[in-house]
């Protein structure tokens, strides 16, 4: 009974921990804002500190073990990223016609999976992991961040430029897109031996199957969950307003996830629907796109508190100088050059192609894939390492993105 009793107040005491760090990052974030715009930084930097000075740091408040969150950090990721793809899908205003999305299609065909087999290859030859952990850590690494992106995406939802529309479409539609690949690292690291076994059925249903029922369900629940929601606008009360549309949004991830669909591109597709049914009553179209920003800005807080509460810098100095290679190796060798081929020829403004090849943030995405993936019964071993590796890439990306994103958007931000 005493164990029990220590272990429910050891977890009530992280959770008030973790309020008052949420509430201190908020505040410090309004207070300093004048100080961030000077120094070109943006509000990650205070979030992943006040984990940090909470954590390892200053505190040592935070669990010993990172793996220990990982249920937690699991369920609260997946949440961020759901509410980031439906904003994301709710700016996007364009007709579904090949010429209007080809940025798109090349970002997601060409630049995702073809990153996935570097990192692999990096992650096989510079840190030594076997071939399905470093197949999953490529997957985990290669979409880009839909939450951390955002002040890159941000704009007015009848704003169509070329550079946000590209990233913010890439990072809509990749989170879902990774999904097969997890399961195939995950299978390769599981199921090795039998590959002939799962092989076909991968194909098939994890890759196949489970994008192609997302797609265009997701789309269509969101028309209808915009129908019902001008429907009974004027029979929910003004208090419900916005949670009404937000919830629909939220059923349909999880009634497509039931289906055995990836929830994530049917939430993306759904914003999509949504807004195009919503475009008849345009007013409260933005103000449920400024409600659900809001959602996802407070998720991401929390999200960021928490993972930089449990960064850990001896796991850091144990992989070594390789580490550093590994992710300077992603963020500017890697996605640059990458989005730059794969972008060429195409008509492309040469600032537009600048920016999907700089700005590939990598975030929160990541850590839900890397948290659902320690979930299925990683060696935990293999699991620190991998934690350690993602959390260096989203630590080394807030920095150089971070640093460079105010400078950038000053001068073409507006172009």
């Amino acid at each position: 009974m005493v164990d029990s009793f220590d272990i429910g107040h050891r977890v009530l005491e992280s959770y008030d921990l973790l309020l008052i760090a949420v509430g201190l990052a908020l505040l410090i974030t309004a207070i300093g804002k004048p100080l961030l715009d000077r120094f070109n930084l943006n509000t990650t930097f205070i979030y992943l500190g006040v984990g940090l000075f909470g954590g390892p740091l200053v505190l040592d408040l935070a669990p010993k073990d990172p793996l220990a969150a990982a249920p937690v950090l699991e369920r609260l990721t997946e949440l961020g990223v759901i509410i980031s793809l439906i904003v994301i899908g709710i700016r996007i205003g364009r007709p579904f016609r090949w010429s209007a999305w080809r940025s798109t299609v090349r970002l997601i065909m060409i630049v995702m999976p073809v990153t996935i087999a570097l990192v692999a290859l990096s992650g096989y030859w510079l840190l030594g992991l076997a071939l399905g952990p470093a197949i999953l850590l490529g997957a985990v690494l290669a979409p880009t961040d839909p939450i951390l992106a955002g002040p890159l995406e941000e704009h007015a939802l009848e704003d169509e430029a070329e550079h946000r529309f590209g990233l913010s479409s890439e990072s809509g539609l990749n989170d879902g897109f990774a999904f097969p690949f997890i399961y195939l690292g995950l299978y390769f690291t599981f199921h090795q031996p039998q590959w002939q076994q799962w092989l076909g059925y991968w194909f098939l249903r994890d890759l196949v199957y489970a994008i192609l029922i997302a797609l265009p369900l997701g789309w269509v629940l969101g028309r209808l969950s915009g129908k019902l929601y001008l429907r009974l606008m004027l029979k929910s009360g003004r208090r419900w307003r916005h949670f009404t549309p937000l919830g629909l949004l939220l059923a349909t991830y999880g009634l497509v996830e039931a289906l055995g669909g990836y929830g994530f591109l049917a939430a993306f597709t759904a914003g999509i629907g949504f807004r195009q049914e919503m475009e008849r009553d345009w007013n409260h179209l933005e103000l449920f796109a400024n409600f659900t920003e809001s959602v996802d800005e407070l998720l991401k807080v929390v999200i960021l508190v928490a993972l930089g509460a449990l960064l850990r810098w001896d796991y850091f100095v144990a992989q070594g100088w390789v580490l550093v290679g590994f992710v300077l190796l992603l963020l500017l060798v890697i996605r640059p050059a990458l989005t730059l081929v794969a972008t060429a020829g195409g008509r492309f403004r040469i600032h537009d192609r600048l920016y999907w090849a700089w700005f590939g943030v990598r975030g929160i995405g990541s850590i839900y894939y890397l948290s659902y993936a320690i979930n299925t019964g990683l060696d935990p071993e293999l699991a620190r390492t991998l934690f350690t590796v993602v959390a260096a890439v989203i630590v080394g990306s807030s920095l150089l993105h971070g640093f460079t994103l105010r400078p950038y958007l000053r001068r073409y931000g507006q172009y």
